[in-house]
């Protein structure tokens, strides 16, 4: 029996293209709208949330990306079916970036998670001052920063602004990024810095507060002896003669910068009695005592804490026979008029080479002078022969050996206060600093020259003295030594004595041991400018550069009378003890750092 089926065509809603069933949410396919999946759903317009129109051919709206991390999580609503084609997220998650991109769990830096949006938001950005872009913040204002990029420093460092600059009473730290507080104490011995440029601790302040006074870049109630408190720039002043009327200098100056005084004019009397009656050893011993009261004065500048006692005894040894006055017409900021490296920092030391070398320049010229007088008077002789037999050949000979032993014995202060102007190019702001600049490169270049002239000099009367100890045993020989040993050469021989006179001539090494005395002192200098970031190095290296000079001297054995042999060894022997001194307590400021890190 065969039944007859009747074929039910189904009514689709009038939204559907198709359906398998009635009713608006049951179609399969539509006409220009979207269908909604899964598995049949209603036409629509748009998408709902969670789904993205994937057009023609197939009109349906597909799921968005679903993920649960650990990095990129679940669009809301997206443009696509890829992580990256969010166009926001779930509550608790946030776009990245804020246009169209990933969900994430937390923004990455530079940018803040806004939870009103649900988007990673730009933090603050600019490269132009006075506040600059955060590396991280918490929202994106410019006093909203967490972190800052290097070269700014977070300010207040629990957060708030990047600073190229902190303010006073802070110090960037380039190891975070922030903005530290300076040292800070009502309590004595040392008090709260104003500002501290280099550090946190007691000693690196860099200016003090009213009622305080920065001394070795601490700040102090009261000044120590030998300085003055200037309280227009709230920072201890060296006593110099042109402080003498303040109360506090009167008795620093009057005794070691006035005992110093009398020693080298001693010394210099000396020089020249023993050049006018012919004596051998003292001229060179002028040449040889200032070479070696350099070495201690310059011990100031090892990157050290030194002791009151040591300040004051260095500035005693620096001080000059003539006052410097050409400070007083430097009208720079003292806040300007510091080299910032290593000590010099530290104790505020100005890098004008008329501030630190004005006194002896000035000396200089006075002797350069008088070196002119009579140089000038025996102009009027003119004979060598007269020359050397007459007084004034014998006051040329004095003035010139004076004003070269002067300029060589001070050449590491030369060396060092030429080397501070010439480095220091950002001051030359006026008269005075432009001045200043070029006397250190006339002099550095003046002193160099000089240095070669004499030592061509000085081998040139060497020969004259090999030739004198050659023996005679033909006619030519006489003549040839008569032809060598000129009144000129003797008349050389007498004018630059002061350089070699104390010296054995039967060798070269001996005869120019004034030139190894220069070397010494050349290295000496440098080693205390160059290692200024190594204080216990520094320290050592001064140690051993002085051992080895004594050892090469006592060695070469060079002076010729034990008296004046015995003098430049006991002079030596104080460099280097005061040397090996300031290394133990360059050592014990090092331990005391390292277990202050731990």
């Amino acid at each position: 029996m065969h039944s007859n089926c009747n074929l039910i065509r189904i009514a689709c809603d009038g939204s559907c293209y198709d359906c398998n069933a009635a009713g608006s949410s049951n179609c399969i396919q539509c006409s220009g709208r979207y269908l909604n999946l899964p598995p049949t759903g209603s036409c629509s317009v748009s998408c709902p949330g969670g789904y993205y129109p994937a057009g023609s051919p197939t009109w349906q709206c597909l799921p968005c990306w679903q993920g649960n991390g650990p990095t990129y999580y679940s669009c809301e609503t997206c443009s696509g079916g890829l992580k990256t084609d969010c166009n926001s997220c779930n509550s608790g998650y946030f776009l990245y970036p804020n246009t169209g991109g990933h969900c994430l769990k937390s923004c990455p830096s530079g940018f803040w998670s806004d939870s009103l949006t649900r988007k990673c938001m730009p933090c603050y950005s600019s490269l132009a001052g006075p506040y600059y872009s955060c590396t991280t913040c918490w929202e994106g204002a410019n006093d909203n920063c967490n972190s800052c990029n290097s070269g700014t420093f977070l300010h207040p460092n629990t957060g708030g602004q990047c600073l190229e600059l902190c303010p006073d009473g802070f110090w960037g730290d380039s190891a975070t990024n922030k903005c530290m507080s300076c040292y800070s104490s009502t309590i004595g011995p040392y008090y709260s810095c104003a500002t501290c440029p280099a550090g946190g601790d007691y000693n690196n302040c860099g200016s003090c507060s009213s009622g305080l006074f920065l001394y070795s870049s601490q700040c102090l109630s009261a000044c120590p002896k030998g300085y003055w408190a200037d309280n227009s720039t709230n920072i201890c002043q060296l006593c110099t003669a042109n402080t003498v009327y303040i109360s506090t200098c009167k008795l620093d100056y009057e005794t070691i910068p006035v005992l110093q005084g009398f020693a080298t004019s001693g010394s210099i009397a000396a020089a020249v009695f023993s050049a006018a009656f012919g004596g051998s050893g003292t001229g060179v011993n002028l040449f040889l005592y200032l070479a070696a009261i350099e070495s201690i004065a310059n011990q100031q500048h090892l990157n050290i804490m030194h002791s009151q006692i040591a300040l004051n005894s260095y500035d005693g040894l620096r001080s000059t026979l003539v006052p410097n006055w050409l400070p007083n017409h430097n009208t720079i900021e003292s806040h300007r008029l510091v080299f910032n490296y290593g000590v010099f920092e530290k104790n505020r030391r100005s890098p004008l080479y008329l501030d630190n070398f004005g006194g002896y320049l000035t000396e200089f010229l006075i002797y350069f002078g008088i070196f002119l007088v009579w140089m000038s008077i025996s102009l009027v002789i003119k004979s060598a022969d007269k020359l050397l037999s007459s007084p004034v050949g014998k006051g040329y000979a004095i003035a010139l050996g004076i004003l070269l032993s002067t300029v060589f014995g001070h050449i590491q202060r030369q060396i060092l206060f030429s080397t501070l102007q010439i480095f220091k190019t950002d001051l030359l702001v006026d008269t005075y600093s432009r001045v200043s600049y070029s006397m250190a490169w006339i002099t550095i270049c003046a002193v160099t020259c000089l240095l070669f002239f004499c030592f061509f000099k000085l081998s040139a009367i060497f020969t004259v003295k090999e030739v004198q100890r050659t023996p005679i045993t033909t006619t030519s020989q006489m003549n040839a030594n008569d032809l060598t040993i000129t009144s000129s050469s003797k008349w050389n021989v007498t004018k630059y004595g002061m350089l070699f006179r104390s010296f054995k001539d039967n060798r070269k090494k001996t005869f120019f041991f004034s030139f190894w005395t220069l070397l010494f002192s050349v290295i000496y200098i440098g080693l205390i400018l160059a290692l200024q970031v190594v204080p216990v190095l520094q320290c050592l290296s001064i140690v051993v550069l002085t051992i080895a000079f004594l050892l090469f001297t006592g060695l070469l054995k060079p002076i010729k009378e034990k008296a004046a042999a015995i003098l430049f060894f006991f002079n030596f022997s104080c460099v280097l003890l005061i040397a090996i001194l300031n290394m133990s307590i360059a050592i014990g400021e090092a331990v005391n750092v390292s277990k202050n890190r731990e």
